[in-house]
């Protein structure tokens, strides 16, 4: 029969129940479907799920949203008009930017012509992307205001005035709109030719447009129209005053007709919908039938269930001594049916959620993880700290299954965020870490055949040639910057293919290019895919750069798709063919929009981007796993446990600032689209819908400094209502009994300590409960020692390379740390730069000097500024050559000096040392022998480090030497070091190398800097030796500058936090640095 019959409810599972029973009535045809329209995804795949349970299979269902149902029932009672003229947003975009440019300069135009006076034409599409959906919501929820702007009137002023200059301009009202006026003013004509649905279902929607709205009360006139209504309250609580207006009032809240404070403030949605209803029915005069009526009370057993009865039957509890109000409750200590967690940060929120389900597994009886349910406002933003968390267990037995959804599609489809980044490159500086990590993408891997050894390789050669940013120098050009090919891609690439051809000795340039040694072998064939890969990157800005109109864009993007994505598995090659028809549909655009205008790059990836963020989600809801979600989309959809994460101040309710231009937030009204009611109105619902427990986390405090943060004004109003309604245990309120502060660091002693009396803290960690152990026991009050237990000695073969000797000596702890551990405590060690030189740091400096030193020593002459300006290593221009003259300078100063000491200045050959020691074998080459005589130079101060580099050299020619002892020199800015006969250099390395190996299981108290003014000072007999040493472990203080001494190295400062120099470092200062200066003459500068 027709008729609109509204069926209500407090619980979603009755009103399926309800549903079901509706639709068991067959319609005329079996081959007829059952419309039953959904709010969303969610939502669809649960009823499907509840229909199977209750029917035996869910078949023949449609489950379309509200407005594709509303477009089709208008196409269906006026098809001619519909489809003649429908216009959606995007096409309406299209439209308002392509006419935009004609009405700039109009008096009503000129807020808008001052906006786009720079002439961006990405920042104009931004405007009409936001207009078009404006005049969409009006068309919806204004259609009067739209159809009165068909006719131009002076009346108008302000926004109001140009929106509808711009709505005339767009053409004549849409058909498609006229039509709908025509449906819901004067109902459906001809029914009997009409193919409408035998029966339709609303289930559950939250709002109704008026429009809408009008249409099915007319489709009710036909058909039978199934309203399903989920009401908070069986109480109609329209008029009750929140508590602003009450306080605006001066009204007390044991005043009559306060209602329930939580249903008046959080559920102003569902009141307007209720007026809504009321009004059409009056206004239209169409009476809404009585369907099911169904509410389910609850035991006011726990407080979870007292505080949804209360909302049911809109008490105001605990507000006054008047009849109406009932008394407030007095809660049960172990009552954990409604819990609230604060939180350092998102992870530490999970990480709580983890125990805290693990908990309900145990205590909640037959609880299955598809019983949960977990929703966040920021799903994109703890999705990574759930993968974190639940993704990685300690043990199998404590692994929960779950599944995420209602990520963004980029999060989700690999494919797609490919062609993202790869949409991200025209325009971009093309840095050396964005290319190597799309190089590093599962889809150029597949297409271009990279292997794991392969990008380790690529990434050497990136480091090596000095890549930084830039295609060429043609590309810099584009970008308004000069046109130095220095560090750009294609330098570097030639320098590698010269590589290959030609050997380049790092200095001997071929038309202005120094080849790359460091490419041969299977090298060649890893090159060639590489410069496949990177030209066809580059060949994105040359495609992209010139603007086209809107349908000749396709064929580019196309083209991308066919050459970088090989897609494998099922749903990337959906995920491909959503990508080609989403392209494809700029050809439809452009058709609808008809425009000759040339677009801009910029504007139609854009375009691309904001279609792809709205592609329909694979729908991981609902597995038969804890499902973790955005909030809005399950909101109303019970379950037994119900977990809320991020409910944080300035997140929740979201606080969206309209546009300048919104012409109805300036004029609200019943059944608008308000953003931040929704949002409090969701909270509502999932309060409503959990059944057993309720669990509610936020950052509650800063993890920085540990100031308190307020949690969301729904948490806030929720304690306030507690507090009036409900009598905790020891008299605390209701904050203290329910809120969980909690401490910030997971292994937190009072997580795991006994003693503690509050059964709020647990947890399920056996590794964080060892890790609190094992610091409780310690009573620490400091950094503890990095190790204490020495690990065990390396294989005992007794070889002992000579560069591996010289390199620990160097900085013991850090050799400890980077050789036996593999850790590097350098911060950005492994990054890509992507900034090219504009000066010379102090390290390259050096090394540049040490190269311009030795090249004319060997040579006589000096490296030229086009070679380490070809290397990539000089600032460009001016500045670099007088960076390269100022460090010449100071090597002219040396080159006397140390050509003094080198004879001819020609090196000889390599000295190969094979030492066999008491206890270990001492291998490798020495090359610095000029003239038969060890010579070091440096082009800096003369430092312990090489001392110990010259000293252990030293030992091992004099330990090859069968009669004559050698010399050997150490020559510095500041000073020339030489060093004499040994008596025992065999024992003096045997003692360096058992150092050595002791080093390799504990960091050894060795620091070179402070040793070596420790056993000077002590051998002068002129001052105190730990005051010398402390100068140069703590730092000289400089102008500007914070004293930086030996103590600040990361890494001993790591090994020896907090520690300052004790006697084993004075014993092992003296046992390398006595022998040192026993055996060496210094001379300084």
């Amino acid at each position: 029969m027709p008729g609109l019959i509204l069926h209500t409810s407090n619980q979603l599972d009755i009103l399926a129940e309800h549903l079901s029973q509706v639709v068991s009535t067959p319609l005329d045809s079996p081959f007829t479907p059952e419309i039953v329209v959904v709010q969303s995804l969610a939502s669809r795949r649960w009823l499907s799920f509840q229909m199977a349970s209750r029917q035996g299979i869910c078949a023949n269902y449609q489950f379309p949203f509200l407005a594709n149902f509303v477009a089709e029932i208008v196409r269906e009672a006026y098809p001619t008009e519909a489809e003649s003229a429908t216009i959606s947003p995007d096409v309406l975009a299209w439209k308002i930017d392509s006419i935009l440019p004609s009405c700039l300069g109009r008096k009503e135009f000129a807020a808008v012509t001052k906006y786009l006076d720079d002439g961006d034409s990405l920042k104009r599409f931004h405007l009409a992307s936001r207009l078009a959906n404006h005049f969409d919501q009006y068309r919806v929820y204004r259609p009067e205001m739209v159809a009165g702007w068909a006719q131009p009137s002076s009346e108008r002023t302000g926004d109001e005035a140009w929106q509808a200059t711009l709505w005339r301009e767009l053409g004549e009202t849409p058909g498609f709109d006229q039509a709908l006026e025509r449906v819901r003013t004067r109902g459906f004509k001809k029914t009997s030719s009409l193919n409408l649905p035998e029966r339709i279902s609303l289930f559950a929607p939250t709002s109704l447009p008026p429009i809408y709205l009008d249409l099915l009360f007319q489709l009710s006139r036909i058909r039978e129209v199934h309203l399903f209504l989920l009401r908070p309250s069986r109480e109609y609580r329209g008029n009750d005053p929140t508590a602003k207006q009450r306080a605006r009032l001066g009204l007390a809240a044991s005043d009559p007709g306060a209602g329930n404070p939580l249903l008046t403030s959080w559920g102003k949605i569902d009141a307007d919908l209720t007026d809504l209803i009321l009004d059409t029915q009056e206004r239209m005069e169409i009476a809404a039938k009585d369907g099911s009526e169904e509410f389910r009370d609850f035991r006011p057993v726990t407080l979870l269930d007292t505080i949804k009865s209360d909302i049911l039957n809109a008490h105001n509890r605990g507000a006054g001594s008047d009849e109406g109000s009932a008394a407030p409750v007095a809660v049960k200590a172990k009552d954990r049916s409604l819990v609230v967690h604060a939180c350092h940060s998102p992870m530490r929120e999970v990480e709580v959620l983890y125990d805290q389900l693990l908990d309900c597994f145990e205590t909640i009886p037959d609880l299955r993880p598809r019983d949960i349910l977990v929703m966040t406002p920021e799903i994109e933003k703890y999705a990574p700290f759930i993968r974190g968390v639940f993704g990685y267990p300690e043990s199998e037995d404590a692994r929960i299954p779950y599944s995420v959804a209602d990520r963004h599609p980029r999060s989700e489809s690999q494919p797609i965020d490919t062609f993202l980044t790869l949409l991200d490159l025209p325009g971009s500086r093309y840095t050396a870490p964005q290319i190597f990590a799309l190089l590093g993408s599962r889809a150029l891997r597949t297409r271009f055949q990279f292997k794991d050894e392969d990008l380790s390789l690529i990434r050497d050669w990136i480091e090596e040639t000095a890549i930084r940013w830039g295609v060429d120098a043609a590309d810099r050009a584009r970008a308004g910057l000069p046109a130095l090919d220095a560090n750009t891609w294609r330098h570097g690439i030639r320098s590698l293919l010269l590589g290959y051809a030609m050997p380049g000795q790092k200095k001997n340039l071929f038309e202005g290019i120094l080849p790359h040694d460091e490419v041969e072998g299977e090298g060649g064939a890893v090159l060639g895919r590489f410069i496949s890969a990177t030209e066809a990157l580059f060949r994105l800005t040359e495609s992209f750069e010139h603007s086209r109109p809107l349908a000749d864009w396709a064929d580019p993007f196309l083209e991308m798709v066919e050459q970088f994505l090989k897609p494998t598995g099922e749903e990337e090659l959906r995920d491909v063919r959503f990508l080609r028809t989403t392209i494809d549909q700029l050809r439809t655009v452009a058709d609808s929009v008809d425009t000759p205008a040339k677009i801009d790059f910029r504007v139609v990836r854009h375009y691309l981007s904001e279609q792809l963020a709205a592609m329909e989600q694979r729908g991981q809801f609902f597995k038969g796993y804890v499902t973790f979600c955005a909030l809005k989309p399950v909101r109303s959809i019970p379950a037994r446990v119900v977990c809320l994460l991020g409910i944080n101040d300035q997140v929740f309710p979201r606080r969206p600032q309209p546009a300048q231009f919104d012409l109805m937030a300036r004029s609200a009204r019943p059944g608008d689209s308000s953003v931040r009611q929704d949002d409090r109105y969701a909270f509502l619902e999932t309060l409503l819908s959990a059944r057993d427990k309720l669990l509610i986390s936020y950052v509650g405090r800063s993890a920085i400094h540990n100031n308190e943060i307020p949690p969301s004004v729904v948490v806030s109003e929720l304690f306030d209502y507690l507090d009036q309604a409900f009598v905790f245990p020891k008299k605390k309120s209701a904050r203290e009994f329910l809120l969980t502060e909690h401490p910030l660091q997971a292994f937190s002693f009072r997580y795991f300590s006994t003693g503690a009396g509050d059964e709020s803290f647990f947890s399920y960690s056996g590794a964080n409960a060892e890790a609190s152990r094992s610091i409780s026991a310690r009573q620490i009050t400091e950094m503890p020692p990095f190790i204490t237990d020495p690990l065990p000695p390396m294989e005992a073969k007794g070889i002992v390379e000579l560069r591996e000797l010289i390199a620990f000596w160097k900085n013991p702890p850090r050799y400890f740390v980077r050789k036996r551990l593999g850790l590097s405590l350098w911060e950005n060690e492994d990054c890509l730069s992507d900034i090219e030189p504009f000066e010379v740091d102090h390290l390259e400096r050096y090394h540049i000097k040490e190269e311009l030193l030795a090249n004319e020593l060997e040579t006589g002459e000096l490296i030229s500024r086009e070679v380490f300006q070809a290397r990539g290593v000089l600032p460009a221009g001016t500045m670099g050559e007088l960076h390269l003259r100022s460090m010449r300078l100071e090597v002219e100063s040396l080159v006397a000096l140390v050509r003094h000491h080198v004879a001819a200045g020609t090196k000889d050959e390599p000295v190969d040392v094979d030492l066999p020691l008491e206890t270990f074998r001492l291998g490798g080459k020495i090359h610095s022998r000029y003239g038969g005589q060890c010579v070091h130079f440096r082009t800096a101060n003369v430092k312990a480090a090489d001392h110990l580099r010259a000293w252990i050299e030293h030992l091992s020619l004099c330990a090859l030497a069968e009669r004559d002892q050698p010399e050997t020199v150490l020559i510095g800015r500041n000073a020339v070091v030489k060093f004499g006969a040994v008596p025992s250099p065999r024992h003096t390395l045997q003692t360096l190398c058992e150092q050595f190996a002791e080093g390799l299981t504990l960091p050894l108290r060795f620091f070179p800097e402070s040793g070596l003014a420790f056993v000077a000072t002590e051998r002068s007999g002129k001052g105190d030796p730990f005051k010398k040493a402390k100068d140069k472990w703590e730092g000289m203080w400089r102008k500007n500058e914070k004293p930086r001494g030996e103590r600040d190295d990361v890494f001993i400062a790591r090994c020896f936090a907090g520690e300052s120099l004790d006697e084993r470092f004075a014993e092992l200062a003296r046992l390398i640095f006595g022998p040192i200066l026993e055996h060496s003459k210094r001379e300084d500068l």
